[in-house]
């Protein structure tokens, strides 16, 4: 399926968490994808042939990230989101020892 920046309604297909699929209502014309314990904002980007994907974490009024993807990359970048938790590896780490965030990264520092 060919992917186009005019053609949002079917982006959250090649999502492999399973996703709701929301346009969006305010200045921008786009579409939320919305996740488990996350969300994505896909918007156009002034060159026609990408995409602002912007991560947020519920209740969390500024973006975890903001990127732009090549429409031709689109999917590649969808395969990254195979976990819930995917957002956490964007979170500042914390250094109390009851913190999930700590011990999450002393785990990731193990492997």
């Amino acid at each position: 399926m060919l992917l186009r920046n005019t053609d949002k309604d079917h982006l959250h297909e090649i999502f492999p968490l399973p996703s709701q699929n929301i346009p969006t209502r305010g200045c921008q014309d786009g579409v939320i994808i919305k996740f488990q314990t996350f969300y994505l904002k896909i918007y156009d980007a002034s060159r026609e042939d990408k995409y602002i994907v912007q991560g947020y974490r519920y209740n969390q009024q500024l973006p975890v990230f903001e990127t732009e993807v090549p429409s031709n990359q689109m999917k590649e970048f969808a395969m990254r989101f195979t976990q819930e938790n995917y957002l956490i590896d964007f979170q500042e780490p914390c250094d109390d020892p009851n913190c999930f965030l700590f011990a999450h990264n002393m785990m990731t520092k193990c492997e």
